[in-house]
């Protein structure tokens, strides 16, 4: 065994006997500028959600992410529910679709589920641009082109941990 798994066994030792952990269970810990955090630190949750913010993720086609609509995407679901309001469509019931739902502002978030991935599966990588269909508060969804992941505007992101 190498010295560095010696260190990493004994390190994992000492923590299992002072948190008197079963040797069974999972070991888990964060470090930040040397300090080890442990799940009953009060620290631990913080630091390990903010490592999960940064974390990006390579996209992948059925993957249901996080979409922060932008100012352009609201003017867009609105513009297609006014046409739907003063629309005749429901009384003739011929089964169009009639876009209706709760109203959104720039900054909402939605689940969207990535339909399309603008790279061949050897060349995507955490940058790739995306395709997808919002799931909107309604019974209307959103088609978003050529997003990129993120935290702003118009971009998505892997769904927290809870």
């Amino acid at each position: 065994m190498s010295e560095q798994a010696d260190s990493r066994e004994e390190f994992e030792r000492k923590l299992r006997a002072h948190h008197q952990v079963v040797r069974s269970d999972p070991i888990s810990f964060a470090v930040k500028d040397g300090r080890i955090y442990t799940p009953d630190d009060p620290e631990y949750d913080r630091l390990m959600a903010e490592a999960r913010k940064e974390q990006k993720v390579i996209p992948t086609i059925g993957r249901i992410v996080h979409f922060k609509l932008a100012e352009y995407d609201v003017r867009q679901i609105e513009r297609r529910r006014a046409a739907a309001r003063g629309s005749t469509l429901t009384a003739e019931k011929t089964g169009a679709q009639v876009h209706v739902g709760n109203p959104t502002k720039a900054g909402d978030v939605f689940p969207m589920l990535i339909t399309r991935v603008w790279a061949s599966p050897e060349e995507v990588t955490e940058n790739t641009a995306v395709q997808g269909q919002v799931f909107l508060d309604g019974n209307d969804v959103l088609w978003v082109t050529s997003a990129q992941q993120g935290n702003g505007e118009h971009q998505w992101c892997q769904p927290p941990r809870v």
